[in-house]
């Protein structure tokens, strides 16, 4: 390999920048491996006994081993510096993906790199699914928080989770793990085959390695905590047995009306009417993935060397919901006048209580009657998702001189996805088969007969015949095909003979390209929304480049002066030129001063930007159903809504029949509120300033021990978000909000409603209008010692939210979300954020290749946001503890035996304000105990 070595390697000399979870290698005092010069993820430029400026996170190799980990996000949002992202759990809302989302600032504002270069992303906002990190080749993964954008680009607000991947291995490696609960099921399944070594005399190395992973699916039906919806019941401060409204099979009317079997209309009552849509649902999502990787160098000469990496993954995750509701989109149009489905007495109930039309057979058309259903009532939906990532790597880099290095790679990646809907509606279709034709009571058809249309019987439960399944049902699929495309050259080096009086200034410079594309195709159902089941999705097409310069410097003022064993300052800029935004710029200056060996305060400032995504710029407007309460509805009033005359009064004034205020007749099923989001192409770039300060303490008096402690700012300005944060803020803003709404605001004209005053839908699409602010500390310890029952090793991540605020336009009241839950906070932040989390490590080993390990993960306590509709709720502290035992045979054979949630602890419950499963099931283990067995053997 090239002279000048430079390795991506967190070193425990260095432990300032890290708290490593005994996961590099140990470089002693007494060199036990020497190191010419360590780059850590944040910086390119390479020097020695590296302390990082920003706090470093980083994870080796031997966690995944010791805690089982097959998926990667698993482990990562253990970390206290991620609020958990999408995983195995994430059935809805998710989409097959596992992200990681440092800081709750979004998995899109996380930067997610292997080996240093970007990983392909796998949707149009340029998240990256860590389904396609080939897990088994990890050598450790570096954190760093604290924006990185003057460093690495856009994307890097939040900061940089970048996987380091094993190299030069020769050999073979085999490997089988096994995860499942005490239950027997959620069993997780993985096989990894790695194959490498040296040619050419030791010039080149090639290591390739397969992986096989089988997840099997987990119902909620199957835990006693997500077998039925909880309800809020806010008189009585409690959950309730709830469900949903819409009934397979059978029509609710507006007015708490029923369709029995007969076709016969009765009251319904609530809660025993109610359709308990949980158990069908995925607590566990079933995969099945396949990786293969490459990686290879070679040396050209003794300063020159070339490199490639080749990765493909293909990922197949199935989603699965309830049969699907239909009569969101407001009043269907039913025939009365002679429907054989319907008896007399509710044709003469309909006529009284409904208003009618007169369809093109002079019959009677209920026209304001709002109609909720599920049909395809054995059939649930499904989301099958099949995705495809392939990415190559080509670089040269070595020494030009003694002082200057370079690299030099072009990387290419190719993203494809497939996705199949089972389990669809067609409204169209839906429509067509509730017009009938009764001219002749013998021969009941429809009123448009084409495509084979069948008469539907929805009134009453039962009556939906397969044949009339079969009409209305629709199969849908979208395919995405996402290209990126990047280009780097750098220089990196010092200035060698002349020095400042702490040594030589290093830097980096150099240039970036980065092209995106993304090519989203839907089936037509789907793209207009004829669909309903799944959310419908237009189609998406854009992309953009930018040209990108950059600059480092590492300027050692002073070195072992009194005083002054180290001060030092470093900066970085970086211009970029989008096609889109056109230029931005962003700018780091830190400093570091240690005024004896054993202490070291460092400091950052970062400017970060990041250019809005293909999504958030092209994506067209479609409608979506979040949950939300028509403040209008008698739902928030028996909630307790705040000052209901004067929301009365606005309700009235903006378009709701005075004696429909607060009645059944505007109820928004299953609480939510159809709203409209789409993208803006005038959007420009969101700008973050942050700010990061700390100490790092190695005392010499306690050998073996180094903590640091860190605090945090960061603030988005120009935040794109959807229009007043969301539909459910639109309608708090308008109604119950008097000094922020009221008739004529903005918010108020985002509503729109139908005659009878229920909502049509809200407008929010993505505005430059929000902000939003980060504060906090990062603790960071580990300490390692020898007895005579062997070495040990405590290692110990904590983080203080102390804000985690967001303002949805200028003035707004500001939503607070550290140590809170609730649909506003998950809108913003993507989950629950914790006030306090760590993840505590315990692990010992002897000389006779056995290591055990055990892990304490700490959640502190939350509380609602106090949303209205909602029990308020205060959510305990939750522990975790997770062991295990590893054993190396021969040098040769291992193996791993743990358990996770030793004490089968089940996860807090929830009501409405649950992200899904009545718990916060990405947050908070939903498994029960889990075991694993990991099994391998290097030849």
């Amino acid at each position: 390999m090239f002279k000048k070595k430079r390795i991506n390697l967190a070193v425990t000399s260095a432990m300032g920048a890290t708290a490593a979870f005994m996961a590099a290698p140990n470089v002693s005092a007494q060199g036990q491996q020497i190191v010419e010069e360590v780059v850590v993820t944040g910086s390119r430029i390479a020097r020695a006994d590296f302390t990082s400026n920003s706090p470093v996170a980083t994870v080796g190799a031997e966690q995944f081993q010791l805690t089982g980990t097959i998926n990667t996000e698993n482990l990562m949002n253990t970390l206290p510096q991620a609020v958990p992202g999408f995983d195995s759990s994430s059935n809805n809302p998710g989409d097959g993906t596992a992200t990681v989302n440092l800081r709750g600032l979004g998995a899109f504002r996380t930067l997610v790199m292997m080996d240093g270069v970007r990983v392909t992303p796998s949707s149009a906002q340029g998240i990256v699914d860590l389904n396609n990190i080939p897990s088994a080749m990890i050598e450790r993964v570096e954190v760093v928080t604290g924006g990185a954008s003057a460093v690495y680009g856009s994307d890097a607000i939040a900061g940089v989770v970048n996987f380091i991947m094993k190299k030069d291995f020769e050999g073979v490696d085999v490997s089988f793990g096994n995860q499942i609960t005490q239950e027997g099921d959620a069993e997780n399944k993985v096989f990894n085959f790695t194959l490498g070594g040296n040619f050419a005399d030791g010039r080149g190395n090639a290591v390739m390695a397969l992986s096989y992973n089988d997840r099997d699916p987990l119902f909620a039906g199957e835990r006693d905590f997500s077998r039925v919806a909880n309800f809020d019941n806010v008189a009585e401060g409690r959950f309730d047995a709830g469900g949903s409204s819409s009934i397979p099979g059978t029509a609710i009317l507006t007015g708490s009306r029923k369709f029995e079997p007969d076709g016969s209309i009765s009251p319904f009552v609530t809660p025993d009417d109610l359709y308990n849509y949980a158990p069908v649902n995925y607590l566990q999502l079933p995969q099945e993935r396949f990786q293969v990787s490459t990686f290879g160098r070679f040396d050209l000469t003794e300063n020159h060397e070339l490199y490639a990496r080749g990765t493909f993954a293909r990922s197949q995750v199935d989603q699965q919901l309830a049969p699907t509701p239909f009569g969101f989109d407001g009043p269907l149009a039913i025939t009365v006048e002679g429907n054989p489905f319907i008896t007399p007495g509710a044709q003469q109930i309909l006529r009284d209580n409904y208003n009618t039309a007169t369809d093109a057979n002079g019959n009677e058309i209920p026209n304001t009657v709002a109609i909720q259903s599920r049909g395809r009532v054995t059939r649930p939906r499904r989301a099958i998702n099949t995705r495809d990532m392939l990415q190559f790597v080509f670089g040269a880099r070595g020494d030009l001189t003694d002082n200057l290095s370079y690299d030099v790679y072009f990387s290419e990646g190719r993203f494809e996805s497939n996705l199949t809907q089972e389990g669809n509606i067609s409204l169209s279709k839906l429509n067509q088969g509730l017009l009938l034709d009764t001219s002749d009571p013998d021969n009941i058809t429809c009123q448009d007969t084409s495509g084979g249309c069948v008469p539907l019987n929805i009134y009453g439960p039962g009556n939906l015949t397969p044949e009339m399944e079969d009409f209305i049902g629709v199969r849908v699929n979208a395919a995405t095909d996402i290209t990126q495309r990047v280009f780097h050259a750098s220089l990196a080096g010092d200035t060698g003979s002349f020095q400042l009086p702490g040594g030589a200034i290093g830097f980096a410079a150099g240039y970036d390209f980065v092209l995106n594309d993304v090519d989203y195709r839907p089936s037509q159902a789907l793209a207009v929304g004829d669909s309903a089941g799944f959310n419908a999705t237009p189609p998406l097409s854009g992309g953009y480049h930018s040209k990108e310069l950059f600059a480092e410097f590492y300027a050692p003022i002073l070195s072992g002066a009194k005083f002054a064993e180290v001060l030092a300052v470093e900066g970085a800029y970086r211009s970029s030129d989008y096609t889109t935004v056109g230029r931005v710029d962003a700018w780091k200056i830190a400093g570091e001063w240690a005024p004896i060996q054993d202490v070291r305060f460092r400091a950052s400032f970062n400017t970060a930007v990041r250019a809005p995504n293909i999504n958030e710029l092209f994506r067209a407007q479609a409608f979506a159903a979040p949950s939300a309460v028509d403040p209008c509805s008698a739902v928030a009033l028996d909630n307790g809504l705040a000052n209901p005359e004067a929301v009365r009064a606005t309700c009235v004034a903006t378009g709701v029949p005075a004696g429909s205020v607060f009645t059944a007749d505007i109820n928004a099923p299953a609480s939510q509120v159809r709203g409209l989001f789409g993208g803006n192409p005038d959007l420009k770039e969101e700008e973050a300033e942050t700010t990061t300060f700390g100490v790092v303490v190695t005392p010499s008096a306690v050998p073996g021990l180094t903590f640091s402690l860190d605090y945090f700012q960061v603030e988005i300005e120009d935040r794109i978000a959807s229009f007043g944060g969301g539909v459910a803020n639109i309608l708090d803003l308008c109604y119950t909000d008097q000094s922020a709404g009221g008739v004529g605001s903005p918010f108020c004209n985002a509503v729109n409603r139908f005659g009878d005053g229920s909502i049509q839908f809200v407008s929010a699409n993505d505005q430059n209008i929000a902000s939003s602010t980060l504060k906090g500390f990062d603790l960071m310890a580990e300490y390692g010692w020898e007895n005579r029952l062997g070495t040990w090793d405590v290692a110990y991540m904590g983080t203080i939210t102390d804000e985690n605020s967001f303002e949805a336009f200028p003035g707004a009241e500001s939503v607070d979300c550290a140590g809170k839950f609730g649909n506003q906070c998950r809108g913003i932040i993507g989950s629950l954020d914790a006030d306090y989390r760590h993840r505590t490590t315990l692990r010992w080993s002897n000389s006779t290749n056995l290591t055990a390990q055990l892990v304490w993960q700490y959640i502190g306590e939350t509380s609602d946001t106090a949303e209205s509709g909602f029990v308020t709720l205060d959510v305990d502290a939750q522990s975790y503890f997770d062991g295990s035992v590893s054993y190396t045979f021969n040098d040769t054979y291992r193996a791993t035996f743990g358990v996770n949630n030793i004490l089968d602890d089940e996860p807090p419950l929830f009501g409405f304000n649950s992200e899904q499963s009545n718990t916060y099931p990405s947050v908070f283990d939903p498994y029960g105990r889990m075991f694993f067995l990991n099994v391998g053997a290097t030849f």
